[in-house]
């Protein structure tokens, strides 16, 4: 007998051997007698033993059936812990919440979520663009499974990253500004620099003291002992890039944005003099074990902004190489 067949049973007999009596057990159970009386003769004939003797007044329980229901009871118990453990999957497990950098388009996130969609049709991605400062505290407060990021948080012992790679600093400088330059090879490209010290120089639209980006960038400072010019704070890497585009400054950004300005006429575009990168990754919490709908949906997302990281054409100033 299959364990499909005995499941599907088990309510049938429980509900026989409850009331003594076929005809009221098919009641209950809104069955036919005919039908439940021949369900019981079927799982009798597939244990070859008898459950039940016939009376006038119904059924008597055998020996058998006495220890049958022992089972069946252990059974049907077993049956809800599965049934509520799938709805725990179907309510928690095969839904995922992810946080993205904002320079991840909306397209890409159609892309991400087919692709896991087509692996796990059950699976339900809820996938946010958000600020990268924005990430350490969605994680700590389950607003996230887990986020695509830089190392915000990374001195949390409450939070886990994994690096997936190191993103390049580029400086964008609007077309007003005049700066020396010169030619740099970055990983087999041809790209232009500048000088350390004439970074200095420059008026800069700085992203807001705690972000990923600007520590980075305060520590590349401080290494050289450079102080910025800082004429306008912002939020984030897009902001900062408007503001270059108006001319109000110079600003850093990773080459991950570069989709969003490599075509622009409005500024130059330098690679850091110095191999100036951040990196980006996983970023979860330490107590969470990733389930293999988010290993797997994490996996998406990596090859999917490695991909796109090999086609970054940067190359000369204020256009693609």
């Amino acid at each position: 007998m299959t364990k499909k067949m005995i499941i599907t049973s088990t309510d049938k007999i429980l509900a026989v051997m409850e009331h003594r009596s076929i005809s009221r057990a098919a009641k209950a159970l809104n069955l036919s007698q005919s039908s439940l009386s021949r369900a019981v003769q079927e799982f009798e004939s597939e244990l070859n033993t008898s459950l039940f003797v016939r009376t006038p007044d119904g059924v008597e329980i055998t020996d058998a059936g006495r220890l049958c229901a022992d089972y069946l009871l252990q059974l049907k118990e077993a049956e809800e812990d599965l049934r509520k453990g799938l709805n725990f999957l179907r309510s928690s497990f095969f839904t995922v919440n992810i946080a993205l950098p904002l320079h991840v388009s909306s397209t890409a996130i159609l892309e991400i979520e087919k692709k896991v969609h087509d692996r796990y049709p059950d699976a339900e991605l809820h996938i946010t663009n958000v600020f990268s400062g924005k990430v350490p505290p969605g994680l700590l407060s389950d607003e996230y499974d887990f986020a695509i990021s830089w190392r915000d948080g990374e001195g949390d012992p409450r939070l886990s990253f994994e690096p997936f790679y190191d993103d390049h600093f580029l400086l964008l400088v609007p077309k007003s500004i005049q700066i020396k330059s010169h030619q740099l090879v970055v990983e087999g490209r041809n790209v232009s620099t500048v000088d350390i010290q004439d970074i200095a120089l420059l008026p800069f639209v700085l992203q807001n003291e705690g972000t990923s980006v600007r520590g980075t960038i305060d520590q590349f400072c401080e290494k050289y002992g450079l102080t910025l010019d800082n004429r306008l704070s912002v939020a984030n890497s897009m902001v900062a890039i408007n503001a270059v585009k108006r001319g109000i400054g110079c600003a850093f950004v990773m080459e991950a944005y570069s989709p969003f300005f490599r075509d622009s006429e409005d500024f130059s575009v330098y690679f850091m003099p110095e191999d100036v990168e951040e990196t980006i990754g996983l970023l979860k919490l330490a107590r969470k074990d990733l389930s293999s709908v988010e290993l797997y949906a994490a996996d998406v997302i990596r090859s999917y902004l490695l991909k796109r990281r090999g086609n970054y054409h940067i190359g000369s100033p204020g256009g693609e190489g």
